[in-house]
């Protein structure tokens, strides 16, 4: 359905030119700019296509300025998605571009090892957490047990075979 109203919305762009045309072609129309003391005289048609040709080399000019910026914005999106590891695969325009690449990539690495080095410190952690857990469950075990060659005999073998203690003087 999109194509349809395209082709209409060509069509009906075709129809208004092909009148402009020949109104233009009748009458061409005359310009003329006064801007701080200098005079611009030309035709209407010479002044639209003026126009017109700054337009397309302004919008070439912006596309080739944000173009590295637009790669560099997929990059971070990559990135934030886990989709992207560092380094890069476009050539850059620029030096100044190929530094900015090389800082992101470098950003990228850092926040790898610091999301390596979180995750390891959440499994220490879980694993210190099970540790003492087991411990709280000995010490209500050996409360109830009373003689205390018992309790420091299993006192000793907990704290070297679970907390990695060996050589501690009791």
């Amino acid at each position: 359905m999109k194509l349809w109203r395209t082709i209409l919305l060509l069509r009906i762009v075709a129809v208004v030119a092909a009148l402009a045309w020949h109104w233009l072609a009748a009458d061409p129309g005359y310009l003329q700019l006064r801007i701080r003391g200098t005079t611009i005289e030309t035709s209407v048609v010479v002044a639209i296509a003026s126009l017109l040709l700054v337009w397309a080399v302004l919008t070439a000019v912006r596309h080739l300025l944000l173009a590295p910026l637009r790669h560099l914005r997929e990059e971070i999106t990559r990135v934030t998605d886990g989709k992207r590891h560092a380094g890069g695969e476009t050539p850059m325009p620029s030096r100044e571009w190929e530094e900015l690449r090389t800082t992101f990539n470098q950003m990228v690495l850092q926040l790898r090892q610091a999301k390596n080095a979180h995750e390891h410190s959440e499994r220490v952690l879980a694993e210190r957490s099970t540790t003492v857990d087991r411990l709280l469950d000995f010490s209500q075990t050996i409360q109830g047990a009373g003689q205390a060659d018992q309790v420091l005999s299993t006192l000793s073998q907990f704290l070297e075979t679970e907390l990695k203690l060996s050589g501690i003087a009791i």
